[in-house]
């Protein structure tokens, strides 16, 4: 390993470490179980969770994974 790399242990749930668990979380809440299909069949549930995914809009998406910490660090490497 490298001198200049410092290995940190991390949490075993860290949600503010990992941006797309907001994301996730947003998704799972807007999961539709009132639809049949969606309770009882895997593709439909798939084919549901990808449509709502697609429909954030990159605003949306930066509101839930871009945490100003995490881009200012990124910023900083630039």
């Amino acid at each position: 390993m490298p001198a200049n790399v410092v290995l940190l242990p991390l949490p075993p749930y860290a949600p503010e470490l990992n941006p797309a668990e907001r994301l996730w979380l947003d998704v799972k809440r807007n999961i539709d179980v009132t639809i049949r299909a969606v309770r009882e069949d895997l593709v439909a549930l798939r084919d549901h969770v990808a449509e709502r995914l697609c429909s954030y809009t990159p605003a949306q998406m930066q509101s839930l994974t871009g945490y100003g910490y995490l881009t200012n660090a990124v910023n900083a490497l630039k």
